[in-house]
């Protein structure tokens, strides 16, 4: 069980799946890695089709999706030069939206323009992304069927509410 922003992300049976797939012989960071990967970039291409305004719509590319073995993210690059200050907004700029704060949670309210409201839409298929490459990550790793038995995802907003959820089942 992690908690990331407000949201609870529990896959039950994650111990003995890590386990089976260091049975497995093989390194299997890479797939989870790319699987990371394309969710983020995914999302970030939801996000650069949610902008709301001109400003945001030029500075569009700069929504990124990146994964690694921990995990997937979606942020804004650097470039154009305006790219931070459309999507987080400003304090004394007025050229930019009022300024998202910093004690915001992903996927919930606030956050940055395009990003936050589009991750908070889209987390029911961000579950099932994580559920599907689970899966390929097993048939992969065990071709002889062997299930990981009461896996489970389940996404939890902090009021306790559950937002999305795939499972149970043997991956």
């Amino acid at each position: 069980m992690a908690v990331v922003g407000g949201v609870e992300v529990r896959f039950e049976g994650f111990d003995e799946f890590r386990r089976l797939l260091r049975a497995a012989g093989d390194d299997w960071d890479g797939a989870v890695r790319e699987a990371n990967r394309q969710i983020a970039q995914g999302v970030a291409g939801k996000a650069r089709g949610a902008t709301e305004t001109r400003q945001q719509a030029k500075a569009a590319g700069a929504i990124a999706g990146r994964g690694d073995r921990r995990g997937a993210a979606v942020g804004v690059t650097r470039s154009p030069a305006f790219a931070q200050g459309a999507f987080y907004g400003a304090l004394q700029y007025p050229q930019f939206p009022a300024w998202v704060g910093n004690s915001w949670e992903v996927g919930g309210s606030g956050g940055p323009y395009a990003i936050n409201p589009t991750i908070r839409d889209s987390m029911s298929d961000i579950v099932d992304a994580y559920g599907d490459a689970f899966e390929k990550i097993c048939a992969l790793a065990f071709p002889n069927g062997r299930p990981v038995q009461r896996s489970q995802f389940t996404l939890v907003h902090s009021n306790g509410m559950v937002a999305a959820q795939q499972g149970p089942g043997a991956f």
